[in-house]
């Protein structure tokens, strides 16, 4: 059972203050001194609160909105994610509120309690992975969350999740990259929950075939084409030995073929690449690339239509949908 939703004067006396002091930390924060505001700040977020959530209850009146918070818009494959939500929700009559977290829990948090007051019928998120705060704001709102995209290999989700194991997804990357004579990977990728789902899925099918542990290399949360080639660049200058590489992104797996190719080094005879997302500009690469694809456009689809049962009083579900390798020239 949910928990009763927090109001204005629960965070006035959890930080000590009056109410008009809480009120006024949203309306005029530049009236309050600073360390007024880290008070009603911490009440805030240690209480789940959301202004405007219970006059919102009181209307009684579905907003026919969709909140989405996506992690990255300048990734290919969130924004086909959201191209398939929202014409999903279009069918049903509902409009989307897309707002772009970059992959910061903090800004997932702040956007959060910035957009409930906005009456919000459901929310669906780009993630799984939340701050333990972002947690119970989105428990106490009790509008009905999907998790899209990641699927919880924990198999623990707010309300609903409908999305791929990251786990899974490095396993069949090493399944590829390390059948053959001596295999030699290294795992370029993140350094956040999601990517280390899929190093342990990777160090996993790389053991299993009898393959050395493979080295990692840490690339930034916002993928880019420039990542992969600086990657291929320092590996290449440190002397590392390999001959598998394995980005948890198209885009710097797109950068190291280009930069492969300039460098004269042959693939998949002298190096294999493979990539995830399957993005368009990968077939047409010279070499083609490898990747793991996902069923973007389904899990988008299947996302909204979990959201519309759960408005509709049905029990949330949890959807696991699978991965595969499309298998390019680059390995």
């Amino acid at each position: 059972m949910r928990n009763k939703t927090p109001t204005l004067d629960d965070v006035a006396k959890l930080a000590g203050v009056s109410r008009i002091t809480a009120s006024r930390y949203f309306r005029q924060p530049e009236k309050l001194r600073s360390t007024t505001q880290a008070k009603v700040a911490k009440a805030i977020a240690d209480l789940g609160f959301s202004p405007n959530l219970a006059a919102s209850a009181l209307a009684g009146q579905p907003s026919k909105m969709v909140l989405a918070l996506v992690s990255a818009l300048s990734n290919p494959l969130f924004a086909s994610l959201v191209s398939a939500m929202q014409s999903k929700l279009a069918e049903h009559g509902l409009h989307l509120l897309i707002a772009d977290t970059q992959y910061d829990p903090d800004q997932e948090f702040q956007l959060l309690l910035e957009l409930l007051g906005r009456r919000p019928d459901g929310i669906l998120l780009s993630t799984i992975f939340h701050s333990p705060k972002t947690h119970k704001l989105l428990l106490q709102s009790a509008i009905p969350v999907v998790e899209v995209w990641d699927y919880p290999d924990s198999g623990v989700a707010i309300n609903s999740a409908v999305g791929f194991s990251n786990h899974e997804i490095g396993y069949i990357a090493a399944k590829h990259l390390c059948l053959g004579p001596n295999p030699k990977a290294v795992f370029c990728g993140a350094n956040d929950e999601r990517d280390e789902w899929r190093w342990r899925g990777f160090t996993q099918g790389c053991n299993e075939l009898g393959a050395p542990p493979p080295q990692r290399y840490e690339l930034p949360l916002l993928p880019d084409i420039a990542q992969g080639k600086t990657a291929l660049k320092q590996l290449l200058a440190n002397q590392h030995d390999f001959n598998a590489i394995f980005f948890t992104n198209d885009l710097p797996a797109i950068g190291a073929v280009q930069l492969a190719n300039e460098l004269g080094i042959q693939l998949p005879n002298q190096l294999r690449i493979c990539g995830f997302g399957n993005t368009e500009f990968a077939a047409h690469l010279q070499p083609s690339l490898s990747s793991i694809s996902v069923p973007i456009e389904q899990i988008g689809k299947q996302a909204v239509s979990e959201l519309i049962n759960m408005l509709n009083g049905k029990a949330p579900q949890m959807h696991k949908l699978p991965a595969s390798l499309i298998q390019g020239q680059s390995s």
